[in-house]
């Protein structure tokens, strides 16, 4: 799947004056390729990272920014030219006080937030070197977020995609692709399978859509995001889920930086097959990961 990275990732400003590039990105090695253009994301200790292959240019990257990146690069749909402008705010842009939010379509992002009816939602909380996804809302542990109207099933697994059941995936077309991975998430997503015919359900498996049903695509529902079981939701927080929640290899393993400490967090996060049995109970997982565990542990 997507982690931020990997994901979604798997898994985005006010525009200003660049400075020149340095030659390390006006030069980009030979061996390096960029078919998927990337912009570099710095957050706090307690939010998390999208990893991506290109291994050496983040660490090119993240010496560019002088050492303050403690996390990871986001794989986005805009051009190359992304990684330049990306630099040219890391090295020419004060520090965002924290808290500070924008409602405006980035051009860093790939969605307008009113796709899947997230503009009363969701903010881009800016950073430096881009844009990550807080909540604009309150909201107690356990409550309802949002459900997944806009996605495209997709025939296998990438960075972006959330699986949605042993061998079904989807691509969040939305801001919900940014949602960072946490090993300590403020977020769940319940996926929803589709049919033996590859159809999504049109309604919840209980109740109804209600006002959510207005922005539903043709694709059907993919899932329902719900506000973690262990914690309520504030304005400003990070949102983000546990990735291994819903996928049982990871496209993109990558190492966590989350901060959520010895004995929470994975390290390394490659998937839930990857997890020690006896660590299970720690997270919420979907109900095909169970099944995948109890296929894997009888054999």
């Amino acid at each position: 799947m997507r982690p931020a990275t990997n994901a979604r990732a798997r898994n985005i400003s006010t525009p200003i004056t660049p400075r020149p590039r340095r030659k390390r990105l006006e030069e980009p090695r030979q061996s390096r390729s960029l078919c998927e253009p990337v912009t570099l994301c710095i957050f706090s200790p307690t939010s998390i990272f999208f990893p991506n292959s290109h291994n050496n240019l983040f660490e090119d990257l993240v010496q560019t920014a002088h050492g303050l990146c403690a996390g990871v690069l986001l794989p986005i749909t805009e051009s190359n030219s992304i990684i330049a402008k990306t630099t040219a705010k890391m090295t020419n842009t004060k520090e965002m006080k924290k808290g500070d939010v924008t409602d405006l379509h980035s051009k860093e992002s790939a969605y307008e937030l009113s796709v899947n009816g997230l503009e009363d939602l969701v903010a881009f909380e800016h950073t430096p070197a881009g844009l990550c996804v807080v909540s604009k809302i309150s909201a107690p542990a356990g409550a309802h977020f949002a459900y997944i109207t806009s996605h495209v099933p997709q025939p296998k697994v990438s960075w972006k995609t959330i699986q949605t059941s042993a061998n079904t995936q989807t691509d969040p077309r939305s801001a919900l692709l940014y949602m960072n991975h946490s090993c300590a998430p403020s977020l769940e997503v319940h996926t929803y399978a589709p049919d033996a015919d590859g159809n999504y359900p049109t309604e919840p498996p209980s109740g109804r859509l209600g006002e959510e049903a207005k922005h539903l695509t043709p694709a059907g529902l993919a899932g329902q995001v719900k506000v973690a079981r262990d914690r309520d939701v504030k304005p400003g927080d990070a949102l983000t889920f546990f990735y291994p929640s819903t996928e049982w290899h990871m496209d993109r393993p990558f190492e966590c930086l989350c901060g959520a400490g010895n004995g929470v967090c994975l390290g390394t996060v490659a998937g839930a097959d990857a997890i020690d049995k006896k660590k299970l109970e720690k997270w919420f997982f979907n109900e095909h990961i169970w099944q995948l565990v109890k296929e894997r542990d009888s054999q």
